[in-house]
């Protein structure tokens, strides 16, 4: 199976261009084809579940996008993103995401939660972690290092691999930072990784926790994204050979 671009994207929520030039400098905005710019910030609302506040902008797959990720046989998805330096941290158990798998209903009834969330942390990592309802557990994709800034201003490649079932699956995340030749495995995980048996992909920012981080939602945060592709053979997808 050749290298296609995934059924996206019904936008979820606002995705726009936002002048922060009053909180920083913006580098200037890459207009290549196939680059998606989400920003967050002071222009950007709040939205209230309860007590709990968030902000998003995602992108996400079509209504029958989990047929494609949860066919027989694993699946590969393969995107890059590109934090932008003026991306403020998180802190005080705010999170903010920049990738998820989540999971639509299950046919008995099982929740329509996230399954995997690649999150960028407090300590400036670039961690994916596997929500409640499969068991949590992360794994560190990019160290932030001392400065907290490593994963900030370079592409990251991530590919993600998944046999997703409520039992017996994997998970498999390879990662390439800007400037490196090869691929490296940075996860094998073969746990429970949906508890529905229905997922598809998002990708954006999303801001959640926000109650815990009072003035995040003030604060900027800035990605871009190459346009993800999909597939069933990891080196099509990996591009380590020819479709065909």
């Amino acid at each position: 199976m050749s290298d296609v671009s995934l059924p996206l994207l019904a936008l979820t929520a606002f995705l726009f261009r936002a002048d922060l030039s009053g909180a920083t400098d913006l580098p200037p905005i890459r207009t290549e084809a196939g680059i998606t710019e989400v920003v967050l910030g002071p222009d950007m609302p709040v939205a209230l579940s309860g007590h709990k506040q968030s902000q998003r902008a995602e992108l996400s797959e079509t209504a029958t996008s989990d047929d494609a990720n949860t066919a027989a046989g694993p699946v590969w998805v393969r995107f890059s993103v590109w934090l932008d330096p003026v991306t403020a941290l998180p802190e005080n158990g705010a999170k903010l995401h920049v990738a998820q798998f989540h999971q639509r209903e299950g046919q008995d009834g099982a929740a329509a939660t996230p399954a995997l969330m690649l999150n960028l942390t407090e300590e400036g990592d670039l961690v994916a972690q596997f929500e409640r309802a499969v068991g949590k557990r992360a794994y560190r994709l990019v160290a932030g290092g001392a400065a907290r800034d490593a994963a900030l201003g370079q592409w990251i490649d991530i590919a993600i691999g998944a046999d997703w079932r409520m039992a017996g699956g994997w998970t498999e995340i390879l990662v390439r930072p800007e400037g490196a030749a090869d691929w490296q495995s940075v996860a094998w995980d073969d746990g429970m990784n949906t508890s529905t048996g229905h997922v598809f992909f998002k990708f954006g920012l999303y801001r959640s926790f926000l109650e815990r981080d009072p003035g995040l939602a003030d604060r900027p945060a800035r990605a871009l994204f190459r346009t993800p592709v999909r597939g069933t053979d990891p080196r099509t997808v990996l591009g380590l050979a020819a479709a065909g």
